[in-house]
């Protein structure tokens, strides 16, 4: 970000600038994770949900961040020298 606080992207020798742009609607970023077996001392009566899932070999989806805007760059890369 420049003083502005509009957002800055530098790649190699060119520049892009662009805004900050809150979304509509967030949405949520998710990481898929394989849940194990389970053990012989767990028993499968009273036993929870998650327990339940593990038997079958399902998966688990946790909640990694949440996204509330997106940048977006529509101009033209200018060219800077160093």
């Amino acid at each position: 970000f420049d003083a502005d606080g509009a957002p800055s992207f530098i790649i190699g020798n060119h520049q892009l600038k662009g805004k900050a742009i809150k979304l509509k609607e967030p949405f949520a970023v998710l990481r898929k994770r394989k849940i194990g077996q389970i053990t012989k001392n767990d028993s499968s009566e009273g036993t929870s949900s998650e327990a339940k899932m593990r038997s079958h070999g399902g998966v688990e989806l946790e909640v990694v961040g949440v996204v509330k805007k997106k940048l977006m760059f529509a101009d033209y890369p200018k060219s800077i020298m160093r």
